[in-house]
């Protein structure tokens, strides 16, 4: 799979998912920037400084960031900032104008660019010379990388002003105008080409006569740069207008089949082509008239059936007809569309390689109308060179340690770049070296880019390397044999994937090559015989080869047991235990304290454990073959049983003292790792009378709030239950919450406590606490009681309206705690104000004053005389007017507490 572009000039190579150039992504005109970047195109305004100017080109770079923008006056930065020397050399008076869009062509394997601007000069005498191709030179390397104009001033012949295009190759771009000789008797029109390589421009063009047609217009190149093609009057005929047709050859720069077609057209056409280079739309503005938009198949092989190919895609009206076309970075054509000769937006060709009404014109599709640009050909181009090619190569399939060669011989002039870098031995050639060398267990496929760039081609490729799995693959069996002992069994892990090549050292193997698993016939004594495995995958590729090493000798070296060697207590029966069989040996298991329950001489045994405590385990072996006895014993196996020590245990049970309304429980486990299940909580209370599962908790969970309100009505009892790592039940102790209960007796001003004792500390209470607070204030501690005082009486009801209480225990650890559930005694008041105060520093009943004042301190007094004036005012009053500034007598009072919104009204008598 492989794909072509246009670059810039720097060589950086980038990850790529999908592929695409960038060099055309930004449209400007004096008011717009139009960013293709963005799907849709994004459309932002924007104002350049005014002049004369104003057909504008851009260049970017291949992954369509802004290098730079030029009106034909003015060069600006990304930044669209003029360059500090961004004079392009035009000075717009009145007598030089830019009468076409400006066109910028990169110099291939450069940092330069030239900016190309057709002027018109109104003081020329003749037609055609009144013309001339401005152009200045950029270079992105000066002004720390933003781009400075470095030449300015130079000029190229021009015969009309919309008469000069460009396209490119790998490594060069050709610059296309025409011009016409009309001081002879037979007039000629030529196209004069120039090239734009690594050398820069050659000043010097190349001339192609084309000499059946008086005058060019609208000259223009197949994004693919195959074809061009233009407008101009045969000569040869009385048919006027033709529409001339060439094959260009992009790496000679020459045309070649010319078709003569005859289309109707005049200067006014207005030409495009498909993204793919096929197809050909043909729209203009004929004697200010309507316009038809139509589409043509240039695949074809002669004049004759391109003409008839044409398929009406818009019906041009004098109303409403299409105009300009321009194909864009997102594949579509955008086109001027004009109403009532006003221009007016534009509109889009969705798919325009698809043929016919297939193509989908939308009318009104943007909301932007100016398309005069000029681009070079290529850079619209989905593949830009065919002939440039980067091979990575067949997809290819290797062992893990095996080198392979990947990619093609280099190409002259390109540069190469292998993503990812892994396991190539160079990253920068065309052919770089693939070695893998760590096991791979499974098939594994390596995908690998390979990047190639000539000048400003970009061509990518892909191949897939698969790399078969490789295996260690260590071998079991008998390490200690008797000699001459026969059919011994030795194995590795099957796997079917791999062919199994075995050889035996010391003895015979006789059955099982290249499978899983094989006999052996061992012979004499022998200390250094072995057996050994080299496995093949299905490239038969070798894997590690792996030596096991076997003794032969009448002397055994009985394997020690394998098996459990740490043990529950509760868990010690049926326990499995065994070393490797070997062929004619007959194993007898001792124990000093475990009784074999079965496979007595055999090579696995079960064995029941007696309980806690700290066993041997050991096996005699015996071996008789064809001349020999042979004995073995093994080293002990240590078994050791235990008793789980893992606890849990509850800190507290309490109602929260944040929130009333839930209850806390905290707890302890002295070794979360060797829980084994989750945590349960279970509650009981004096009205449920059962145990209740309320809640699984998670093993590094402590703590579990809750909300209920059952703690106000009933102490709760707690406890928490699993399983240790032995898989015994453990439980806690059970925890019950203190209940406090009160009566308040209003009459009395009076209330009495009672509260029920904290249970789970172990008769371990310190001392209860009693906590106060009235009519909505903090709590504060109010009194402390011995553990075995749980009841408490006071007057203090008429010291507020709201008595709110609660129990605090106190664990003897003096940081663990435990609150009660809230209680609130209320109590109702009501007031008596007195008829008289006397104000004579007596220091007795001097203010304006009476009982329980305080505790209605959110109020309203007013006082007033005999005629209803205000004598005086207080919010929140506090009792401590003492009538200065009005003489003795009578005064009416009315008085508002906002406790129960109760106002009381009288008289009060001032007496000095």
């Amino acid at each position: 799979m492989r794909w072509y572009l246009i670059i810039c000039v720097a060589f950086v190579f980038y990850p790529r998912v999908a592929l695409g150039q960038g060099e055309a992504n930004h449209w400007f005109d004096r008011s717009m920037h139009i960013d293709f970047n963005y799907s849709p195109p994004k459309i932002t305004n924007y104002n350049f400084p005014p002049n004369g100017a104003s057909y504008f080109a851009s260049i970017a770079n291949e992954k369509g960031e802004l290098l730079f923008v030029s009106d034909g006056e003015n060069v600006y930065d990304k930044n669209l900032v003029i360059m500090p020397n961004g004079k392009t050399g035009v000075n717009y008076d009145g007598s030089f104008p830019v009468v076409a869009p400006t066109l910028i062509v990169p110099q291939p394997y450069s940092s330069k660019y030239y900016v190309f601007m057709p002027l018109y000069h109104y003081s020329a005498p003749l037609k055609y010379k009144g013309f001339s191709l401005n152009y200045c030179i950029v270079d992105m390397e000066q002004n720390n990388g933003l781009g400075d104009v470095i030449e300015f001033g130079h000029s190229l012949p021009l015969s009309e002003n919309n008469g000069f295009i460009a396209t490119g190759n790998c490594e060069r771009f050709w610059l296309l105008t025409y011009n016409s000789d009309e001081n002879t008797s037979s007039p000629h029109n030529f196209i004069l080409k120039y090239r734009i390589d690594k050398e820069g421009l050659h000043q010097t063009p190349d001339s192609i006569i084309v000499d059946d047609t008086n005058g060019i217009w609208q000259l223009k190149f197949s994004p693919d740069s195959k074809h061009i093609i233009f407008a101009g009057y045969d000569i040869t005929t009385p048919s006027g207008y033709k529409v001339f047709l060439y094959d260009f050859d992009a790496e000679a720069g020459t045309l070649s089949n010319k078709k003569k077609l005859n289309i109707s057209s005049n200067e006014y056409n207005n030409f495009e082509f498909s993204p793919n280079g096929k197809l050909l739309y043909i729209s203009g503005r004929l004697n200010f008239g309507s316009s038809d938009l139509i589409q043509y198949d240039i695949t074809l092989d002669n004049n004759d059936s391109i003409e008839q190919s044409g398929i009406l895609i818009h019906d041009g009206n004098p109303e409403l007809w299409i105009g300009k076309k321009m194909l864009a970075p997102d594949g579509k054509l955008y086109c001027n569309q004009w109403l009532n000769n006003i221009g007016s937006n534009s509109a889009i060709i969705e798919y325009p390689d698809k043929r016919g009404l297939a193509c989908s014109l939308k009318l009104d599709a943007v909301n932007f109308f100016s398309l005069q640009y000029n681009f070079v050909s290529t850079f619209l181009s989905p593949q830009f060179d065919a002939t440039f090619d980067v091979k990575a190569g067949e997809d290819q399939e290797t062992c893990t340690r095996t080198p392979l060669s990947l990619g093609a011989a280099p190409q002259p002039n390109t540069a190469y770049q292998w993503l990812p870098a892994s396991h190539l031995s160079n990253t920068a050639v065309a052919n770089p070296t693939f070695l893998h060398g760590d096991t791979l267990g499974q098939k594994t496929d390596f995908q690998y880019i390979l990047e190639g760039r000539r000048g400003y081609c970009y061509g990518t490729d892909t191949v897939k390397v698969t790399i078969h799995p490789d295996k260690y693959a260590p071998v079991s069996g008998s390490k200690s044999v008797c000699p001459r002992v026969t059919g011994v069994d030795y194995w590795a892990a099957a796997d079917e994937r791999f062919r199994y090549d075995w050889s035996v050292t010391g003895g015979d193997l006789v059955s099982g090559q290249y499978s899983d698993s094989i006999k052996v016939d061992w012979g004499k004594t022998n200390p250094a015989a072995s057996v050994t495995l080299t496995p093949y995958n299905e490239l038969n590729c070798p894997s590690e080869t792996i030596t096991f090493p076997v003794r032969i000798n009448v002397e055994l070296q009985t394997e020690t047991p394998l098996g459990e060697d740490l043990l529950c207590a509760n868990l010690g029966s049926g326990i499995p235990y065994g070393i490797t069989n070997t062929n004619g040996s007959i194993y007898t298991w001792e124990s000093d304290a475990g009784n074999i329950l079965s496979g007595q001489g055999t090579n696995k045994v079960t064995i029941d454990w007696p309980g806690e405590g700290k066993y041997k385990l050991w096996v005699k072996e015996q071996s008789t073959t064809i001349d020999t006895v042979c004995y073995g014993i093994s080293d002990s196996l240590l078994v050791d049983l235990f008793r789980d020590s893992t606890t849990i245990e509850v800190d507290y049970a309490q109602v929260m003292r944040e929130d009333p309304g839930s209850f806390q429980l905290q707890w302890y486990v002295s070794d979360t790792a060797r829980l084994g299940g989750e945590i349960e909580i279970y509650a009981s209370s004096e009205l449920s009378k059962q145990w209740d599962l309320i809640h699984f908790a998670g093993k590094e969970q402590v703590d579990y709030v809750y909300p209920d309100t059952i703690m106000n009505i009933s102490p709760v009892s707690f406890h928490i239950a699993s399983t240790n790592g032995c898989r015994e039940r453990i439980e806690s102790d059970i925890h019950t919450t203190i209940l406090l209960e009160g009566v308040a007796d209003s009459a009395r001003n009076a209330m009495t406590l009672s509260w029920t004792p904290y249970v789970g500390w172990s008769d371990r209470v310190d001392a209860y606490e009693l906590w106060y607070r009235k009519d909505g204030g903090q709590y504060a501690r109010a009194a402390t009681f011995l553990p075995d005082e749980r009841r408490w009486s006071n007057s203090w009801g008429a010291n507020g309206f709201e008595h709110d209480y609660r129990i605090r225990a106190i664990h003897a650890d003096g940081r663990t705690e435990s609150w009660s559930n809230e209680v609130r005694l209320s109590f109702h008041h009501t007031l008596t104000i007195p008829n008289v105060f006397t104000p004579n520093d007596d220091g007795v009943n001097d203010t304006f004053t009476f009982p329980k004042l305080e505790i209605f301190h959110e109020n309203d007094l007013l006082v007033f005389d005999r005629n209803g004036k205000e004598v005086f005012s207080r919010k929140d009053y506090d009792g401590s007017w003492d009538g200065n500034g009005i003489a003795s007598g009578v005064y009416y009072y009315s008085f508002t507490e906002n406790r129960y919104g109760t106002t009381y009204k009288g008289w009060v008598q001032i007496l000095r």
